[in-house]
């Protein structure tokens, strides 16, 4: 039984650079597409439209990030339920008024 190796990956497969030049060499052959990245673009001098193929992460750094992600929500969700509450009463008042 072999040990893992602790060698680095190498870069990408060369079938995964290729069919992302396809998908980049489909993308400007369509007019909409190009129509659509015209008017996306339109002002930015020198933007290109980018494609991600992949993105490594160790494990440990995803889940603090998802931890992170997940105490970043509580403020937002405390002012969601403010402002239920306040839409709540004034709704709630208005039936009352008018009932």
């Amino acid at each position: 039984m072999q040990a893992p190796s602790s060698e680095k990956t190498a870069a990408p497969a060369d079938d995964v650079v290729s069919k992302a030049r396809a998908i980049n060499q489909s993308a400007r052959r369509s007019s909409k597409l190009t129509a659509y990245l015209n008017a996306a673009t339109k002002g930015l001098d020198g933007v290109q439209p980018v494609v991600v193929v992949d993105v490594h992460m160790r494990f440990g750094s995803m889940v603090m990030f998802m931890i992170k992600w997940a105490v970043a929500s509580i403020p937002a969700l405390l002012i969601l339920l403010v402002i239920g509450f306040i839409v709540q009463r004034v709704f709630g008042g208005l039936l009352i008024a008018f009932s």
